[in-house]
């Protein structure tokens, strides 16, 4: 897995989604009954474009388009998707962790092994939450912000008016993703800031606990 987290700002996305993400996720066992329903990813910008990432018969498939077959969504300008995946953010989160040591071992791919749904946690999934939750990565070091838009199932998504909004410091965020911080304890702390509606994020909490 080290080369995802050694790649230059300037990776060409097609490379990074059609040869390189593939790669490595061929090298993950596909959980059994794993659901073939994909994850999308919406790239805005001259340079963006649509990946779906899916399964079928225990082999990882991504495509250069999107799909109405979709579990979840991921909406984001390639700018922010390249600081994300190649940029600051990677290397905040590197720099937290310890290096690269400290994330490139059998323990992390097996997490990341555990990201594929099976079909009865998808249906669980999509039967809890409906909408958009967008998450926004505070950088007041970069004067910037990163901004997800999540959305559950096939439905179009829509950034503009999402049914709730998370913002967090990039801080907490690492620690979160680091285990370091929990989310709940996180939000009833004050450090996640919630817009709209309270019961889509409280449900992932709950489908997140009960896994």
């Amino acid at each position: 897995m080290s080369e995802l987290f050694t790649l230059p700002v300037s990776t060409p996305l097609d490379t990074f989604f059609e040869e390189i993400l593939l790669a490595e996720l061929k090298t993950i066992p596909t959980r059994e009954g794993a659901t073939t329903l994909a994850a999308v990813t919406h790239l805005t910008g001259s340079d963006g474009g649509d990946w779906s990432i899916w399964q079928e018969g225990g082999t990882p498939l991504i495509t250069a388009e999107s799909t109405e077959d979709a579990l979840i969504q991921f909406t984001l300008s390639a700018d922010d998707f390249r600081e994300m995946a190649f940029g600051s953010v990677r290397d905040r989160l590197l720099e937290e962790a310890g290096g690269i040591s400290a994330v490139d071992t059998p323990k992390h791919k097996s997490l990341l092994g555990m990201l594929m749904l099976t079909e009865t946690e998808a249906e669980a999934l999509l039967a809890a939450v409906q909408g958009d939750l967008q998450l926004v990565i505070d950088d007041p070091d970069e004067f910037c912000e990163y901004t997800v838009t999540i959305t559950f199932g096939a439905s179009t998504p829509n950034p503009d008016a999402p049914r709730a909004k998370l913002t967090v410091s990039i801080d907490d965020w690492v620690g979160m993703i680091r285990g370091k911080m929990d989310p709940q304890q996180a939000f009833m702390q004050g450090k996640i800031r919630l817009e709209g509606d309270l019961s889509l994020p409280m449900s992932l909490m709950t489908l997140a606990t009960n896994r």
